[in-house]
């Protein structure tokens, strides 16, 4: 689907479709550290391209991840606004979830970590003073300790 729609593989030195964030800078995330791509700045990139030796063409899409595709010829085309997140690594494997949570911070539902945790505290002796399960630990809870809560309590 990438290379269809103008992109180098997702193992390229640029391997995001929707901005310009590089592989040495996979750690640092935030806007300050790349911007989103736009119409016109595609565009005028796949122009260069189509207009440079071979060589230059390697070098311009290792640089900006992008390469001529016959979709640029469809004037309506906008392939940074008109290509969509792969539904199998992003949504049934569970990354762009866990890219959520553990990249940008971004929580899960507190009432989720609750339910599951408070289920399982049910089944545990509730003198046990170690539980992480306890109702005073719960908001003190981070993602990267609730995972394993998760998992336990799917298996139950």
């Amino acid at each position: 689907m990438r290379k269809l729609n103008g992109f180098i593989s997702h193992s390229g030195n640029p391997f995001c479709n929707f901005c310009t964030i590089h592989k040495a800078q996979i750690e640092e995330i935030g806007p300050q550290f790349h911007y989103t791509c736009s119409y016109q700045n595609h565009k005028s990139t796949i122009s260069e391209w189509l207009w440079e030796s071979p060589q230059q063409r390697q070098a311009i899409s290792s640089q900006y991840g992008l390469k001529y595709s016959i979709l640029e010829d469809l004037p309506y085309w906008d392939a940074a606004r008109m290509v969509n997140l792969e539904i199998m690594n992003n949504l049934v494997l569970g990354i762009l979830k866990d890219h959520a949570a553990f990249r940008l911070c971004i929580p899960e539902s507190k009432s989720k970590i609750y339910f599951r945790c408070h289920r399982k505290s049910d089944d545990t002796n509730s003198s046990d003073s170690d539980s992480m399960t306890s109702k005073s630990s719960i908001d003190q809870i981070t993602m990267r300790e609730a995972k394993p809560l998760r998992k336990e309590a799917e298996k139950k």
